[in-house]
């Protein structure tokens, strides 16, 4: 069986029960499945690029200061590449908003 599927069928299998609310791009769905069978709670994703709401691959998380480090630590370990994990808030009809997680991948 060719590796790459394989480590998706995994990752799908561990998901298994994790409610998803809207479906995820193909190139990010690895990733988001990876994280929440870890216990991380993803609150948006995308794989990026042009017409995409974020210009690399990236995957929004909740969760307090260490949060984002485990999240690293978790993709780390599962063979993806993150490029920076940033904390961020925005900013939603003119009130502040977060703060949340940014996981960043190399797109490609």
């Amino acid at each position: 069986m060719d590796e790459a599927l394989k480590k998706r069928q995994t990752s799908l299998l561990k998901s298994v029960g994790l409610e998803l609310d809207m479906p995820l791009d193909e190139g990010i769905a690895d990733a988001v499945h990876i994280l929440r069978a870890a216990g991380i709670e993803t609150i948006e994703s995308c794989e990026g690029g042009e017409g995409h709401p974020f210009h690399e691959p990236t995957i929004r998380l909740c969760g307090g200061p260490g949060e984002g480090f485990r999240a690293y630590g978790v993709a780390v370990r599962a063979g993806l590449q993150p490029r920076a994990i940033v904390r961020i808030w925005t900013v939603d009809d003119g009130e502040l908003t977060g703060p949340y997680w940014d996981l960043i991948f190399r797109s490609g």
